[in-house]
């Protein structure tokens, strides 16, 4: 039943009826509004969730690639290394040719 207007209560007082439909609606639109915040600030966490994950997996990776940059330092100067001690020993093997030529020589 309709409220009854002030001025005349034989009539239907149709601002109070106006009244009670825009709070009804400012109501409807604040648990719309309060469930669409719920929603967002969910998917904030998760994406700062997310966002942790993908920090740590890049820390990771970082250390990774240190590790295997300096496996790869370490690759690079083995062969150096090795064909050094090649020279080396060639150097050796020659010397003791031509020491053991002279000495052949020399009847010794």
């Amino acid at each position: 039943m309709p409220d009854k207007c002030i001025i005349n209560p034989e009539w239907d007082c149709l601002g109070l009826m106006k009244a009670k439909e825009l709070e009804k609606d400012l109501e409807d639109f604040r648990e719309h509004n309060s469930a669409n915040h719920k929603e967002f600030f969910n998917r904030l966490a998760v994406i700062d969730k997310m966002d942790a994950i993908q920090a740590e997996q890049n820390k990771q990776i970082i250390e990774k690639l240190d590790q295997l940059a300096a496996d790869v330092a370490e690759l690079k100067s083995k062969p150096g290394k090795h064909w050094d001690g090649m020279v080396e020993k060639i150097i050796s093997v020659l010397v003791a040719a031509i020491v053991g030529f002279m000495l052949a020589k020399f009847g010794m």
